[in-house]
């Protein structure tokens, strides 16, 4: 028992390390995408959607009292909804420009 609850933290682990560069990630690509006249409104909205993400996840612990299925939905929703949209990033523009100024140096 003492070996699944270790395999379970280092699970965790690797999967809260892996989320904080996707949400920074996410964050910097979202403002280099947004003109500077709305960054601040974005700004607000993005931080508003962790609000709503912690409402959910107070819900979400009081509907599924057992905390292996807990574990598992709260996983499997975040992979439902961080995987899909980095399918479909495109390159970020500053990224971009500096590749572009770089093939044009060689």
């Amino acid at each position: 028992s003492s070996g699944i609850n270790a395999e379970y933290g280092v699970c965790r682990f690797f999967q809260g390390v892996g989320a904080y560069i996707g949400v920074s990630t996410v964050f910097v690509l979202m403002l280099e995408y947004t003109a500077v006249k709305h960054r601040a409104l974005v700004n607000v909205l993005y931080q508003f959607s962790w609000a709503v993400g912690y409402l959910i996840t107070t819900l979400t612990g009081y509907l599924i009292k057992d905390w292996n299925w807990l574990a598992a939905c709260s996983g499997f929703l975040y992979l439902v909804v961080s995987v899909p949209p980095v399918l479909l990033i495109k390159e970020s523009p500053r990224y971009l420009l500096i590749s572009k100024n770089d093939k044009r140096r060689s």
